[in-house]
Order: C-alpha cells, then structure tokens, then sequence
C-alpha cells in the first residue's frame, strides 16, 4: 500500500510538472533509524508463526518497530505529510496497544472460502488478532478491506489511511519541488 501511495505521489507530480530529479537534494533526518524500524517489521512479519505467543513478543514485534519510526519520522515533522504518518503510526500504536500487542482485524469482508484460512493465520500471528466483541479501539483496528481487483484483499485501518496519504502528500510534493529549501547552516527554514 505504501509502495503504491509514494509511486501514485511521484507520477502525479511529475504529470503536474514536477522533476523526479526533485528526490535526491532533500534532507531527510533520521533515515537509517526508519530503515531499521522497517527491517525490524519485516523480521516480525517473517517471524509471524515460527515464534512462541506472548504478549511480550506482541508488543516488542508490533510496537518497537513502530516507537523506531516514529523517532524517525518526528525527526523530520517539518516537512509537509509527514505528520500524517506520524498521526496515523500513533493511532495503529494505540489500538495495538490497548489489545496485548496486536493489530484486531475485521472478518466480516472475508470471502466465506478464506475465512477458515483467515482465522487460522491470525491465531498463529504475533502481530494481529480476530477482531472480537471486548476488542478496544475497535474503530481504530483493521477494518477496511482493498477492493479484490487491487491484490489479495488486505485488510487496512484508519491510521494505514492517513499513513498513506501523507506518503503520497509527502512525495508528491517533494516531486513538484514545493518543499522549502535548505537553509545556509543545513537546516530546513
């Protein structure tokens, strides 16, 4: 989704005049730390059923990653989408939080063939859960389902929505080269 969102942002920019050339010259701080946060998510997506249960591994697998990026991202809260990203990571953290360290995810958009085949992943995950009845946050878990014609119907919340229109605000931008430039000392006026 996020592959997607930065791609659409570039494309528009340039079709509305931007230069992609307009990617390298900016001054994103904290770029190894949000790499790291990111290569720590895959290890957990990775990790997913091969590990034991607990929810000190749910919280360390879901909620580290995320505390990383946001170290990152608040490093860089100056430029524009940015702090959609940080609000809609905020908002994942707090639902993830508020149940044992994983994401609750909706079945009732699950197509009757995968449901079982659902259940079942989510049971062995360190990551997300079946959306229940005590769920808190519920409208902050995992409820919205990608139409089935843009890949294999993942689901997504309301925090992956401002996540990923600050990708595409942020990129789009960068594209069309209407972020403020460089201060003399480096720093963004």
């Amino acid at each position: 989704m996020l592959i997607v969102s930065a791609l659409s942002g570039m494309l528009l920019g340039a079709v509305l005049g931007g230069k992609l050339s307009n990617l390298a010259p900016v001054d994103f701080r904290g770029f190894p730390v949000i790499v790291t946060s990111l290569l720590l998510r895959s290890l957990s997506i990775f990790l997913d059923s091969r590990v034991m249960q607990s929810s000190a591994v749910s919280f360390m697998a879901s909620l580290l990653p995320a505390a990383i990026l946001l170290c990152g991202l608040c490093l860089n809260l100056r430029f524009p989408g940015v702090w959609l990203i940080v609000a809609g990571t905020c908002m994942n953290g707090a639902v993830i939080a508020a149940n044992g360290g994983r994401m609750p995810v909706s079945l009732e958009q699950a197509a009757p063939e995968r449901l079982a085949a659902e259940i079942g992943r989510l049971t062995n995950s360190i990551t997300h859960q079946v959306l229940v009845s005590d769920t808190r946050l519920k409208f902050l878990a995992d409820l919205f389902r990608w139409p089935s014609f843009l890949g294999r119907g993942t689901m997504f919340s309301l925090g992956d929505i401002l996540i990923t229109a600050g990708v595409f605000w942020f990129t789009f931008l960068l594209v069309r080269g209407k972020f403020p430039a460089p201060a003399n000392d480096g720093t963004i006026d």
